[in-house]
């Protein structure tokens, strides 16, 4: 499963659209877009914390997206 599928489907999971997602980690909506359609492979380690720490706010453990 490679990491634009984990996170789509982490962040359905948590029920955030890409926007909720972008706003409450303060990333761009442009990166969380970019990120799910594989057009980022490789996004900062601070990036994925940040939307880590929003998933897990949601009630979603998304450790599997580091692996």
């Amino acid at each position: 499963m490679t990491l634009a599928t984990k996170l789509k489907a982490y962040r359905k999971e948590a029920g955030l659209s890409q926007g909720a997602l972008a706003r409450e980690s303060g990333l761009n909506f442009v990166t969380i877009w970019k990120i799910e359609h594989q057009r980022i492979l490789s996004p900062r380690i601070d990036t994925l914390h940040k939307i880590m720490a929003v998933l897990r706010k949601h009630g979603v453990d998304p450790t599997e997206l580091l692996t």
